[in-house]
């Protein structure tokens, strides 16, 4: 989407909104290690619920950061003339990889687990 935002010139207002949803995301992660749970489960599940909501925490800023750098490269940088469309191609193989990963992860999670 981010040729989209650049090219109706909207980078800011998707820049502002992705932050939002990233703050709401961890927000969210770190909330519910806080549900009404029995103390005794709670106790017991706390130091892997802890490790897993850290763990997701540092998976979404590894995302993000390399979207950002994608980005900023977009936006400080000119693509070569030869390879005039090299940073949504960059961002599309990114995004892709990331969607792939997640599937895989996801039907192995469905399958094995």
């Amino acid at each position: 989407m981010w040729p989209l935002f650049k090219k109706d010139g909207l980078q800011l207002a998707s820049l502002c909104l992705t932050c939002i949803h990233t703050i709401l995301g961890c927000f969210i992660i770190l909330k519910s290690n806080n549900s009404d749970k029995h103390v005794a489960e709670k106790k017991k599940l706390q130091n892997s619920a802890t490790s897993n909501n850290i763990i997701s925490i540092f998976i979404i800023l590894f995302i993000l950061i390399g979207y950002s750098i994608l980005i900023i490269g977009d936006l400080l940088n000119k693509p070569p003339v030869a390879y005039p469309d090299l940073f949504p191609l960059l961002l599309s193989m990114y995004s892709f990889t990331l969607f792939f990963l997640f599937m895989l992860y996801w039907q192995l999670e469905v399958i094995f687990m």
